[in-house]
This record gives structure tokens, C-alpha cells and sequence, in this order.
């Protein structure tokens, strides 16, 4: 494979891991997010015991 070859190779490789970070620090978020709005959730239910 030529030099230019490996130039498109490399690039290809470095666009998928930067989107890849992406989508994970995205997802990481939304986790986060959902996270805090379940305990607000929880602290709004009375709480019962279970039987």
C-alpha cells in the first residue's frame, strides 16, 4: 500500500475513536442525567415497607 494509503488509513482509524469517544461521553451523560432524575423520583414516593 502506498504512503497516501496509509494517510486515509490512519485518519479513518482516528475519525472512528474520536467519534466513538464521543458517543460514550454522550452516553455517559444521559446515564448521569437519568441517574439523578430516578432518585428525585424515589425521594417523591413515600416510602412503604415491603411486605
Amino acid at each position: 500500500m502506498s504512503a497516501p494509503g496509509f494517510w486515509f488509513l490512519f485518519a479513518g482509524y482516528g475519525v472512528v475513536w474520536i467519534l466513538l469517544a464521543l458517543f460514550l461521553m454522550h452516553l455517559g451523560r444521559r446515564h448521569r442525567i437519568l441517574e439523578r432524575e430516578l432518585r428525585e423520583l424515589e425521594a417523591r414516593l413515600p416510602r412503604q415497607p415491603v411486605p
